[in-house]
């Protein structure tokens, strides 16, 4: 098992000592999205990882900074550190932050005297790539080859050598081409196999020697692509053997490997731009730079996705460079429309296949505020949530568990959990059934679920509002919640007929409408309404997930103030 198991960073930002980030579902080439309510440190994080340079940890404001990352494999714990007089991360790993490229730039005018400013919003440029390689072209003529080894039937391998992954391949195998041209049987094969008729045991001969016989287990590998199928790998390996020995195959790839890349990221600006202007990338002072119109022009979904496309390139291009990476996205995804959170997702997708097709490893994750079932339209396979918000410390009574998860196993007992422990009723359970209930579930009775719920409310309450150090139970929370909201409802409604209405009305949300013509509802009690809907609709096979999710839900401080609010006029 290879994770990064937890962060920790000191003297950053609000951070005045040190905080620990526990991440121990954090696996490489898996999307994680690591989930807390805004405020936690999210964004400390990502401006963290965001200040490494390659000697140190650097960051104007915070000189006394440190960012520790541990990695945990197989149960060993390795932590690399970083801080203002070293950087080990940078030397196990690539790091890279994708955040909002927004600023306001202030503007000073001078009017009749009067001084004045403004501020504009203004979109950072984005440095694609640093240090554009050296233009390196390779002057490949068949004719020219075909004297030299001389075989007037050579047939050309120009279309291989202009794709790009058998560039690489060449290019972290030269060793291998240069030891076969340097060493004196190697090149006296090649030499005597250059002057004999080329039959199938001159083919054999050639291939048996030491400095070259791997060079057919390179081209003749599933690796290679061999574009025209039709050429033998004995005419590739000896074209290759030519050329490598004239050529600088890894100046080559850079600057093929770079023109590729432009040319593919400006096919995607120009396919997702819909600004009628033109946004492409542009050379200056030996770097890829894309540079935007004024923010005020752009719409906030189409500067998101451009964005995007361009630091993602970005990560890709540099990421080679180590064999670990990380990738950190800081809410970017929050503000994507669908069809560009289906954009962002598909080649963020298209970008771990591609690492992992490598035998490389990244560790990427989206840092987000939002539930996470709103990523249900995400197309990448299984990712990983985790919950910085100490959720997982949160203590759920078993028994409730049970009973959530009783309504689901017996139809017998649906109708009367659901109408009398998870919602309001006037009546009294039918004594056979509670006593059922009470062997299936171990709560004693109805009376004394709501009565132990409502102290876990108090608990919530004092807790979050006076950082009481007594913890509470979320699920018996919401519960209390749900149950006092409607009767509270209740006992307001005069009629009988509303009230009827109101106890048969299946789901809180129903129960509202068809009341909310006779009284004048609360509309704090709508903004309620996704607590208890998902989290008490609990399965065996994800109620971890549900109550962690319920605890980051009541973590929210509007959740907090309102249920505090409404929570004045509530009895047991």
């Amino acid at each position: 098992m290879d994770i990064i198991s937890k962060i920790r960073i000191e003297n950053f930002k609000g951070i005045t000592t040190y905080k620990d980030y526990l991440t121990p579902n954090w696996h490489p080439n898996k999307l994680c999205f690591i989930i807390a309510p805004n405020g936690f440190g999210k964004s400390t994080i990502a401006k963290a990882v965001e200040s490494l340079i390659p000697s140190k940890l650097f960051n104007k404001n915070f000189p006394n900074a440190e960012l520790a990352i541990t990695r945990t494999i197989n149960s060993q714990e390795t932590t690399l550190v970083a801080n203002n007089t070293k950087n080990e991360i940078n030397k196990e790993m690539f790091t890279y932050v994708i955040n909002s490229r927004l600023y306001a730039k202030n503007t000073g005018r001078n009017i009749n005297g009067y001084k004045t400013s403004s501020a504009d919003l203004k979109i950072k440029d984005i440095t694609i790539i640093a240090g554009i390689p050296k233009r390196t072209n390779l002057k490949y003529e068949i004719k020219t080859l075909r004297e030299k080894i001389k075989y007037k039937e050579l047939k050309s391998i120009q279309k291989e050598l202009e794709n790009t992954q058998n560039l690489k391949l060449i290019s972290d195998n030269i060793k291998s081409f240069e030891t076969a041209n340097k060493r004196k049987t190697g090149a006296e094969e090649l030499n005597t196999f250059i002057n004999s008729n080329k039959t199938e045991s001159d083919i054999q001969n050639f291939k048996s020697n030491k400095y070259i016989s791997p060079l057919f287990g390179l081209v003749e590998s599933t690796s290679f692509i061999n574009i025209t199928k039709s050429v033998p790998s004995w005419q590739i390996v000896v074209q290759l053997l030519i050329l490598t020995s004239n050529y600088k195959f890894k100046e080559i790839y850079q600057y093929a490997y770079y023109s590729e890349t432009r040319k593919d990221l400006d096919k995607k600006l120009l396919s997702f731009n819909t600004t009628k202007r033109k946004i492409s990338t542009k050379e200056t002072n030996e770097n890829l730079v894309l540079a935007f119109p004024s923010a005020n022009s752009l719409s906030n979904g189409e500067r998101d996705i451009l964005c995007f496309l361009a630091l993602i390139t970005a990560f890709k291009y540099n990421c080679n460079k180590k064999h670990v990476s990380l990738l950190i996205i800081d809410e970017i995804f929050d503000y994507l429309d669908g069809g560009n959170l289906l954009a962002a997702q598909y080649y963020l997708s298209e970008l771990i296949n591609q690492i992992k097709k490598e035998k490389k490893l990244c560790f990427c994750c989206i840092l987000t505020h939002l539930d996470p079932t709103l990523f249900n339209t995400c197309y990448i396979k299984k990712p990983k949530f985790i919950y910085l918000y100490n959720c997982s410390k949160k203590t759920v009574n078993e028994n409730t568990i049970k009973l959530l998860l009783a309504r689901k196993k017996d139809s017998d007992l649906y109708e009367p959990i659901s109408k009398h422990f998870l919602h309001y009723c006037n009546t009294p359970v039918d004594p056979d059934i509670e006593s059922k209930i009470k062997t299936e579930t171990g709560i004693v009775s109805c009376a004394e679920f709501h009565k132990n719920n409502f102290y876990e409310l108090e608990k919530y309450i004092e807790k979050e509002n006076h950082n009481s150090k007594e913890d509470y139970d979320p699920i018996a929370v919401i519960c209390a919640i749900r149950y006092h909201i409607e009767k509270n409802i209740f006992e307001q409604l005069k009629s009988e007929k509303d009230k009827m209405e109101f106890l048969n009305a299946y789901k809180t949300l129903n129960k509202l409408e068809a009341v909310e013509n006779a009284i004048d509802l609360d509309e704090r009690v709508y903004f309620l309404a996704p607590l208890y809907n998902d989290a008490l609709h609990m399965q065996e096979t994800n109620k971890e997930e549900k109550i962690k999710l319920a605890s980051l839900k009541l973590s929210s401080k509007v959740t907090i103030k309102i249920v505090t609010e409404l929570s004045n006029n509530w009895k047991v």
